[in-house]
């Protein structure tokens, strides 16, 4: 079930899918399966179910988020030497709270971040010719179409591909208060 995206926004199928994606990445980051030891004829009365119930509250009934979050976990949060033989492990408040950081930090910016690939593929579909004048790859680059457009300001058309693409990227926040909205 956890491999249909669809099925991950279905409140039924969410304990299904997040217990899914779980034993996946168990089996592939221990070469063994997950075993449930269960203590009622009932599957949704286990540890493991109640457990998703808890990480489903941590991130307010969203799935994808809890996905992300165990994705996040079994990729970079465990060491090689660390071996995890319950699945409550996930649900550790200091291993969450790490993740939230990571999250955040993730949604900073710096000169040398890549574009969002959302802005990026708004530029080729909006204004092709933009790649043909300039580099669009890092925020770097983006303040370079900044400066350039600030500079010549009065020579530049509205309607041309520079002042569309600054345009865009005030909208989408990458340009705040005529700056770059970088950290540092």
């Amino acid at each position: 079930m956890f491999k249909q995206k669809d099925n991950w926004d279905i409140k039924k199928h969410q304990v299904s899918c997040v217990i899914g994606f779980f034993c996946y990445l168990y089996k592939k980051k221990y070469n063994v399966d997950y075993v449930f030891v269960p203590k009622n004829p009932n599957p949704y009365s286990a540890k493991e179910c109640r457990d998703t119930w808890a990480m489903l509250a941590t991130f307010k009934g969203n799935a994808h988020e809890a996905r992300k979050y165990i994705y996040w976990f079994f990729n970079k949060h465990l060491g090689s030497s660390t071996n995890i033989t319950s699945f409550g492990y996930l649900n550790t408040p200091g291993i969450i709270r790490r993740y939230n950081i990571y999250v955040e930090k993730k949604k900073t910016f710096t000169r040398s971040s890549r574009l969002p690939k959302e802005y990026t593929e708004w530029c080729q579909e909006q204004v092709p010719d933009i790649f043909d004048k300039y580099e669009l790859g890092t925020m770097n680059d983006l303040g370079a179409l900044l400066s350039h457009v600030k500079t010549y300001s009065d020579e530049i058309d509205s309607e041309s591909s520079e002042f569309r693409a600054v345009s865009h990227a005030v909208k989408m926040k990458l340009i705040q208060d005529d700056k770059l909205n970088i950290r540092g």
